[in-house]
């Protein structure tokens, strides 16, 4: 399943798998949801939030609460669910934020958190980290979290393919196409290796453009 509306980013094929998954896991997130690095809020309409809070650090994109992971300015046990994706690889400490996670989950409440494992560097220099299936798997279980559900986002295929397109989108730019053009330009190549890559990807799977994961929050938990 694809979006079209993606194709407004040179993004198109990460955004659209990473949507996918949020719309299988983000019925489940239920009750009270937090949003960290909500953005422009791209799934929000796929959460089964009663009630919705989304934070970001960039008052720009107008969240509910300026703010960041760790030091959510929340209660303990303030949510039933939390929605955090594409956050930890620019947090430096990891560990420290998927505890601030934790505290405010109820016992039981459900964490969608997703990382990249291969991408090019961005937002420098809040840049830090990658993270395979096993690592993050090692973080939230060190930090109280029993693991549900752990899937792979993309592959080989989508990754190069993904990768390509974002080099020339860039490239485009520099020689002074207006970014409209651009994206017009490289939509075709971007619907067909989506549609390529739903094949290709599952010919090798030591590659993946990230990791999506579904955790609940385990309790007690004495943290070390």
């Amino acid at each position: 399943m694809f979006d079209l509306n993606l194709l407004k980013s040179p993004f198109f094929i990460i955004k659209n798998l990473q949507q996918n998954l949020v719309r299988q896991y983000g019925p489940r997130l239920t009750g009270k949801v937090l949003d960290i690095g909500c953005g422009r809020r791209p799934y929000r309409n796929f959460l089964a939030a009663k009630e919705y809070v989304g934070i970001d650090p960039d008052p720009n994109v107008e969240p509910d609460v300026v703010a960041n992971v760790p030091g959510l300015p929340f209660e303990n046990e303030s949510f039933d669910g939390v929605l955090c994706t594409e956050v930890l690889e620019h947090t430096a400490e990891p560990k420290e934020a998927l505890k601030d996670i934790r505290r405010v989950l109820k016992s039981g409440g459900l964490l969608y958190l997703s990382a990249p494992m291969s991408w090019c560097l961005h937002y420098e220099p809040k840049d830090f980290f990658r993270y395979t299936k096993f690592g993050l798997k090692y973080l939230l279980e060190k930090t109280g979290f029993e693991i549900l559900e752990i899937e792979r986002i993309g592959g080989f295929a989508s990754l190069c393919a993904q990768r390509k397109i974002d080099v020339f989108y860039f490239l485009l730019l520099r020689l002074k196409v207006p970014e409209k053009l651009a994206l017009v330009l490289l939509a075709p190549f971007s619907v067909l290796s989506y549609l390529l890559s739903l094949f290709f990807d599952k010919i090798d799977e030591r590659d993946a453009l990230g990791w999506m994961v579904l955790a609940t929050k385990k309790y007690p938990h004495s943290s070390h």
